[in-house]
């Protein structure tokens, strides 16, 4: 679980204009995919004033209590991992991503653009 303190200076930076970006890899697939999306906020508290932005399959599995980190988020776009072989080269902890989405069914990175 992330942690307050990295989760404030990850907003500090979105609300300094800075582009922040939520990678979710699910690498168990025949063909693994990712998505990513703008990230605009995070937070440990579910998001009171926007409750219809949380998907209504959170309630019906009984999920809700079991989120430990909320993110909101401008869009997400997907991709197949074999699309980019770059992503690869340009992302030092690219094998350790994949090694970590090998083991998990979801896996998250933020990174940020300068």
């Amino acid at each position: 679980m992330m942690g307050r303190v990295p989760m404030e200076q990850i907003n500090e930076q979105i609300e300094a204009g800075f582009s922040s970006r939520l990678y979710l890899i699910d690498n168990k697939r025949t063909r693994p995919i990712g998505h990513f999306g703008e990230l605009l906020f995070i937070s440990m508290k579910s998001p009171k004033e926007e409750r219809e932005l949380i998907p209504l399959f959170y309630k019906e599995k009984k999920i809700l209590s079991h989120m430990k980190v909320w993110m909101k988020v401008s869009f997400l776009q997907g991709f197949y991992l074999d699309e980019l072989p770059e992503l690869q080269k340009a992302n030092k902890f690219y094998e350790q991503a994949v090694s970590l989405a090998t083991g998990c069914s979801e896996y998250f990175m933020m990174v940020q653009d300068v």
